[in-house]
């Protein structure tokens, strides 16, 4: 987390964008990689990942039967539309994502038979 708060400062003071691939891809994959390695520490930090892809995820109508029937290709699918040069997700990542995207929209379904 360190190399790339590091990396992220370091490249956020240079002024440059000569090279299009991110300069901090290989540090950031490593605390990807990290994070899923570890989910009992980082289980927050996976969690709130998730929720927020989910809330993204959400809106994107054309998956979103496929995704809520945790279809692996189609959450990768639609993450990779939420993603700028970034590495494809990892299959833990997309099992976090995949559950927090079937539990916001149980929540959404309670809130809409509640109200009706």
């Amino acid at each position: 987390q360190i190399k790339v708060e590091k990396c992220v400062e370091d490249e956020a003071g240079e002024e440059e964008e000569s090279n299009n691939a991110p300069k901090c891809s290989e540090a950031r994959m490593n605390f990807k990689t990290c994070k899923f390695d570890n989910p009992v520490y980082y289980a927050p930090i996976i969690s709130a990942e998730a929720r927020l892809v989910a809330r993204m995820i959400s809106e994107l109508q054309a998956e979103k039967e496929a995704v809520l029937a945790g279809k692996a290709t189609a959450i990768a699918k639609a993450f990779s539309k939420l993603q700028t040069g970034e590495q494809p997700p990892l299959p833990a990542e997309v099992a976090a994502i995949a559950k927090a995207f079937q539990d916001l929209e149980a929540k959404k379904k309670e809130n809409a038979e509640g109200n009706a």
